[in-house]
């Protein structure tokens, strides 16, 4: 895709997000790293804010059932300025209306666009 049309895209992206924003703080996940006697010590991961748009997605399934058990329906697509891809991490958190959300999966393409599937956190 050429410079200009991307261009164009991503101005396209950020008008969509401005016309319905959210405005929330990801806790991004902690890092695991050894105390040096064996165990193990989690040192929090740090926030962000920043303002998104979340897409519902259907409502009528919570769950779905996959041969490795019961797991999550995708709630909302999280959509956000491409320039943010790198801060935007797969198992960040957010609380939004009274519940705790977590980033499930990052879609790797377009470029001219940042999504994230968005699941109900349940531990």
């Amino acid at each position: 895709m050429s410079t200009a049309v991307e261009k164009i895209m991503t101005k396209s992206t950020l008008a969509f997000i401005e016309a319905d924003p959210e405005a929330i703080v990801l806790q991004r996940p902690g890092t695991v790293t050894s105390d040096g006697a064996g165990g193990k010590t989690t040192v929090p991961g740090t926030t962000l804010e920043c303002v998104v748009r979340l897409i519902p997605q259907s409502d009528k399934v919570p769950t779905t059932v996959t041969w490795e058990g019961t797991r999550s329906a995708v709630e909302y697509i999280l959509m956000a300025d491409p320039a943010l891809r790198p801060e935007i991490t797969k198992g960040s958190t957010f609380d939004w209306h009274g519940k705790t959300y977590r980033i499930a999966q990052v879609h790797d393409k377009p470029t001219y666009e940042f999504k994230a599937d968005v699941i109900l956190d349940v531990g």
